[in-house]
């Protein structure tokens, strides 16, 4: 009987959420816009290559989003995963990175580790930092890291572990007894090392301060689908870039992203102090940067999403609610857009507008910081980014 009413519950409370849901309205213009992107069309062939169930090619549509917070929780990007994944197939996991995270997850996947320290390039800027800007390093001998799905698999995955050689290499234990070195010829260079692994798997150092670990790429082998990897960090800015290694393009080269999502603002917004010509020109040097490792990919920047400064919630005027720089960070964002020829979509536009944040609060769709979304509402904008990315398709000729 408890568990009755347990299920009873919880169906209750999702059937309450998508009536909140529901209140939101779709804009009647589509929040996103292509602004001379040249590299669109290869994203319309593959899907129309997995349109039509031809799973023997093995194609691939990869998308690599770069962000702050919104990103590191991998909620809208779990929905959006979810979406295009039930469409167009599973190809796997993607990028995630080395060990857990305080504040942080993966919808996908679970760590445990014991002996390891992370070190995180928001914190840190003194430090070789591979894409992602994350490092785990060993700081005793037999520390270990289990990576573990989230969810029941027998799949085989092609993973690429990105590692930097120490003292001692790395040994990969997989869910089959499968024993596997993990070490590069070159030392003191981030390298990629690509096995096969059946999940969930080990990953062990014989010796403090030996090889250490700056991400991982998992996709299912031989199968056909997408793939979403969320690249983010809490409390970043765009300029987070500069704090990573001279690598990090050469990894984001190796992730073969068909397209590439700049998503921050948020903290740019709330942030009196901002440098803006030096904030527009970091935007603009980043994506000149990735255009020139991926060539053939397409570019995407995400606004800001609405948000107010709690303390402000009784101002009359919206503008007095809204974070001190939010109107120049959304310019800045779209000039870039505009003058680098990327794709755009407003998160603002799309929640509906200045201030539509309360709304959304008022249905339990974000949360009372004014700032971050709950599940409920990072699902409705995920929906939202679909459709348009759906309509953008469809209006370029894709089906």
């Amino acid at each position: 009987q408890a568990s009755h009413r347990t299920a009873t519950q919880q169906s209750s409370s999702i059937g309450a959420a998508n009536v909140r849901q529901d209140k939101i309205q779709r804009p009647d213009i589509s929040s996103i816009h292509d602004f001379g992107d040249r590299h669109f069309e290869k994203i319309i062939q593959k899907v129309r290559i997995l349109q039509t169930g031809q799973t023997q090619n093995n194609t691939v549509l990869r998308i690599v989003q770069l962000g702050d917070s919104h990103t590191a929780s991998d909620t809208i990007t779990s929905w959006v995963r979810q979406r295009l994944q039930q469409q167009w197939g599973n190809a796997g996991i993607g990028w995630i990175p080395p060990m857990a995270i305080p504040g942080q997850r993966h919808e996908l996947v679970a760590y445990k580790s014991s002996g390891w320290k992370l070190t995180n390039s928001r914190k840190t800027t003194d430090a070789d930092f591979p894409l992602g800007g994350y490092i785990a390093t060993p700081i005793r001998n037999n520390a270990k890291i289990t990576v573990s799905p989230r969810y029941q698999t027998s799949d085989t995955w092609i993973a690429h572990f990105l590692i930097r050689q120490g003292k001692t290499p790395l040994s990969l234990i997989d869910a089959t007894g499968k024993k596997v070195t993990l070490s590069s010829p070159v030392r003191h260079n981030w390298q990629v090392k690509t096995v096969e692994v059946k999940m969930p798997f080990d990953i062990k150092s014989a010796s403090a301060y030996g090889t250490q670990l700056g991400g991982y790429w998992l996709e299912k082998k031989k199968s056909a689908g997408v793939i979403v990897s969320p690249i983010g960090t809490n409390g970043a800015q765009a300029t987070i870039w500069q704090r990573w290694g001279n690598q990090w393009l050469d990894h984001l080269k190796a992730s073969q992203a068909d397209l590439v999502i700049l998503s921050y603002g948020t903290n740019e917004a709330l942030n009196r102090d901002l440098k803006t010509k030096e904030t527009e020109n970091a935007l603009r040097d980043e994506i000149r940067m990735i255009r020139k490792a991926l060539p053939d990919s397409s570019i995407m920047i995400v606004s800001a999403p609405d948000s107010i400064l709690k303390k402000n919630r009784g101002e009359t005027a919206c503008a007095m609610k809204q974070p001190p720089m939010l109107q120049e960070v959304k310019q800045i964002q779209l000039k870039a857009a505009k003058q680098e020829n990327t794709l755009f979509w407003d998160w603002q536009h799309a929640m509906g507008g200045d201030c539509s944040i309360e709304q959304w609060n008022a249905l339990d769709m974000a949360k009372d910081d004014m700032i971050h979304l709950t599940s409920s509402g990072y699902k409705k904008s995920a929906d939202f980014f679909y459709d348009d990315f759906i309509h953008l398709m469809k209006s370029q000729g894709g089906k």
